[in-house]
């Protein structure tokens, strides 16, 4: 606690003892009847109360300037020792932060990176295959196609070349097997003139008046391959006729014959039995 000023306790004194002679004058001011020398007197014992009251003032206020040097000194060595303590108790708690704080991980940026690089990379294979390799693909197949119809129209004019020519062979040969047929037959067939009777049935061609004229058209027909025969005229009838397929036991084999014959010498060929 505080000291008491001895300048408050005179204060209160002087307060008291008004208060005192106030209550003794009931409210009414004093008359003092006094002479002079009382008053010179009084003026003295004022003078010295004055002074006295002034040493007494001077030394309160010293005391007072003490007291407050002192309080102000016991306030710093307690804010002092407040300092220290809050100091060690900040200490402790930022050692229990630091204790207990764990720091937030830092955010990483390994997914947006990859997720970037993923992007790029389907963009990049995206303009590959559509700007790239599918027009390549395309232009290939292309190319194979117009290679393979290319190679079938060859194969396709080769075999047509290799039938024409086997065609060709193929009528050769069948003219050359007709040649020698007709040349084999030509060399085979024969004319003959047929004076006597045989009792064989023949295919009578036509009838001659001129026997030479039937001679050079048997010839003719020799040369075409068919074997021909001249009868000479028999009894009345004055007649040369040009047979030809030589002779038939029967008149129904030499019938058959002629009916063959018909198609590429008419139908006036007839059976004669001679």
């Amino acid at each position: 606690m505080k000291d008491k000023d001895p300048n408050d306790e005179e204060l209160n004194k002087e307060e008291q003892d008004n208060i005192n002679e106030a209550d003794d004058s009931f409210g009414l001011p004093d008359l003092d009847f006094n002479t002079l020398d009382e008053e010179s007197e009084k003026e003295e014992d004022t003078e010295s109360k004055e002074e006295e009251t002034t040493e007494e003032t001077a030394e309160a206020e010293e005391e007072v300037e003490a007291v407050v040097e002192e309080e102000d000194n016991t306030e710093e060595e307690a804010n002092l020792e407040y300092d220290d303590s809050s100091e060690e108790e900040v200490e402790d708690d930022a050692a229990t932060i630091r204790s207990t704080y764990v720091p937030p991980k830092p955010e990483s940026h390994t997914p947006k990176i990859i997720a970037v690089l993923i992007i790029v990379i389907l963009a990049s294979v995206a303009i590959w295959y559509f700007g790239f390799y599918r027009p390549q693909i395309a232009a290939e197949k292309a190319r194979i196609e117009a290679a393979q119809k290319q190679r079938a129209d060859a194969d396709a004019k080769a075999a047509a070349k290799k039938k024409a020519e086997a065609d060709r062979l193929a009528a050769e040969q069948t003219a050359n097997e007709a040649a020698d047929e007709d040349e084999q037959v030509s060399s085979e067939a024969t004319f003959t003139t047929i004076s006597e009777r045989t009792g064989r049935y023949y295919i009578v061609i036509e009838s001659f008046v001129d026997s030479d004229m039937a001679a050079d058209y048997g010839n003719e027909l020799v040369v075409k391959g068919f074997s021909t025969s001249l009868l000479s005229p028999k009894g009345k009838r004055k007649f040369h006729r040009l047979t030809m397929k030589g002779d038939y036991g029967s008149f129904v084999e030499a019938q058959e014959e002629a009916n063959k014959l018909k198609g590429e010498f008419g139908k006036d060929l007839w059976v004669l039995k001679y």
